[in-house]
């Protein structure tokens, strides 16, 4: 919120800045104009068009791709979510016996979809998170998290935003897919804990 009104005062004294936009002065406008880029993922789309001409068409070789998550605080009210019960199936055998079958995690799913529809399973809604700091202890916020795969320069090549309440290990595929589409790298660099939750096929595509 305060980036956005330091960038509204910006607009109301800077014609320059404002024939640039191409925005009028009233308020009105600027927040509409907000909700547009957002529901339609303009800036989404120019960012990963400046990536594609920068990195693709040039076919820069990439070192070293950092994967990790950044806290963003919002003002909102937070979805109260419940503790899960562990979904099973009962299967028959051919014995005739009852076998019970645990429903297969995020993470197992997403071996077999698309980039859609791991994005789009992926929850987006405002959540209180947990994470530790640089220093040990925990922290919490109630807003979103913001997944990014940052290289050499700290370019972000790829960008998902979740609740804060998403786990990062949930989002490493997706955002791997999404890179693998657009930068050629050497290999990523992730924290143990993310690693640690991944399944060996995500290892076999990405890592060897």
């Amino acid at each position: 919120m305060n980036s956005t009104n330091v960038f509204w005062e910006r607009l109301c004294f800077d014609k320059n800045l404002r024939r640039v936009c191409r925005w009028e002065s009233k308020r009105s406008h600027f927040s509409r104009s907000f909700l547009e880029f957002a529901s339609t993922g303009l800036l989404q789309k120019v960012h990963e068009a400046l990536i594609e001409k920068t990195y693709g068409e040039t076919q820069t070789l990439v070192l070293h791709n950092s994967r990790d998550s950044t806290a963003i605080k919002a003002r909102e009210k937070p979805v109260v979510q419940f503790a899960k019960t562990s979904s099973e199936k009962k299967v028959q055998t051919k014995k005739g016996e009852e076998k019970c079958l645990k429903e297969p995690t995020r993470i197992k799913k997403q071996k077999a979809m698309s980039l859609e529809g791991m994005l789009f399973d992926l929850p987006k809604h405002c959540t209180i998170g947990t994470k530790k700091n640089s220093k040990g202890p925990a922290e919490n916020w109630i807003g979103y998290k913001l997944h990014l795969d940052i290289v050499n320069g700290g370019v972000s090549i790829s960008a998902i935003l979740t609740s804060a309440s998403v786990h990062d290990s949930q989002v490493a595929i997706p955002l791997a897919t999404m890179t693998y589409k657009r930068i050629t790298n050497l290999y990523d660099l992730m924290d143990a804990q993310i690693v640690l939750q991944l399944p060996l096929l995500f290892w076999d595509v990405y890592f060897i």
